[in-house]
């Protein structure tokens, strides 16, 4: 099967600095349709690698941009596929699903933490991938990681324009403090359960 990269995220995270640092790349190519694209079966998954690229040598790697639960099933992809996961804090997250997207704010933190639980049982399968967090993103002392994971021979590039949408900061949180609190347990409980799977993360 030809190379197939998911960048696995939650909304709002940073990763879609990272998608677009990734497209940019002479032997990526992405194929994102936020939350339409459904990989339920390995036909799928060749349906991906039947798209245009830029390149038509095996060096060639197809990408999508996976930020819902519902997107990607089948069992296919942990053995075929690379995978780079990108997390965020809760309050920023939050507050922009709540701002931006206008989600409920508990809607935003069930999303938010399901998301989390989902990206976990993700990398149990995965190993060698990669993970970043919102830090890893913005200092730029995660993208080695990636360049060397798919074995990139340009340096990515991310956007400053991209990060600076994410980097607002709320004079006044748009969730109430139980939630906040909640959703901030589950993102440290959860990022310490990836930073203990046999992934590639900075250290």
């Amino acid at each position: 099967m030809k190379r197939i990269l998911f960048l696995a995220s939650h909304l709002y995270s940073g990763s879609q600095a990272l998608y677009h640092a990734l497209d940019e790349h002479p032997r990526i190519q992405g194929y994102e349709r936020e939350g339409m694209n459904i990989y339920d079966n390995p036909s799928s998954l060749v349906g991906l690698t039947e798209m245009p690229n830029k390149i038509s040598s095996r060096a060639a790697i197809y990408m999508d941009h996976l930020l819902f639960n519902p997107s990607l099933s089948t069992k296919a992809a942990y053995q075929h596929c690379h995978f780079v996961y990108v997390v965020r804090p809760a309050r920023p997250t939050l507050n922009f699903l709540v701002a931006n997207r206008k989600y409920r704010p508990g809607h935003a933190c069930r999303y938010y933490c399901y998301r989390l639980r989902r990206l976990c049982e993700m990398a149990k399968r995965t190993p060698g991938a990669v993970l970043l967090t919102w830090d890893d993103l913005t200092s730029r002392r995660g993208l080695p990681l990636v360049e060397e994971y798919l074995r990139l021979n340009r340096k990515l590039e991310l956007s400053e324009t991209v990060l600076a949408t994410l980097e607002r900061q709320f004079v006044t949180d748009l969730l109430a403090y139980p939630l906040l609190e909640a959703a901030e347990s589950s993102y440290e409980r959860h990022l310490f359960f990836l930073k203990n799977q046999q992934l590639k993360y900075w250290r």
